[in-house]
């Protein structure tokens, strides 16, 4: 995969439409959204890439973006993760706050809830397998 070393293939990702609103929506609630993300080793300039990604995309400053290989390391109120492993670990460790996974094709199989759902052109917070709350 040639094309994921390149900082052009990261910086040119289309957002999630949906991302950004609901991002925008937590904010204006008085939320403090901050950007926990681990790095592409093999792209040298994706962390360049990525905080001006984020700016672009989320408006997001420098203080807001953390880089992480383990997230669990990283403290806060809650966490919102579309990779399985990291929503286990940073549970296992922050017992007491939300670990909550990002719904994508990837993951929709697993039985991890909390989780978050897109549906109808918005994100949708799913306690368990029955339960679709906006």
């Amino acid at each position: 995969h040639e094309v994921l070393r390149e900082k052009d293939f990261w910086f040119n990702l289309e957002p999630s439409a949906i991302a950004q609103k609901e991002v925008a929506k937590l904010r204006k609630n008085g939320d403090r959204v901050v950007f926990l993300t681990s790095p592409w080793a093999k792209c040298l300039e994706w962390h360049s890439s990525r905080t001006l990604w984020l700016a672009q995309h989320f408006k997001a400053e420098p203080a807001d973006i953390i880089y992480a290989r383990d997230k669990s390391l990283v403290y806060g109120d809650r966490l919102i993760d579309d990779k399985l492993e990291n929503v286990k670990n940073w549970k296992k460790r922050w017992k007491d706050k939300e670990s909550i996974l990002f719904q994508t094709h990837t993951n929709f199989k697993t039985d991890w809830y909390p989780r978050i759902v897109t549906e109808d052109n918005q994100w949708k917070f799913q306690l368990n397998k029955i339960d679709l709350r906006k």
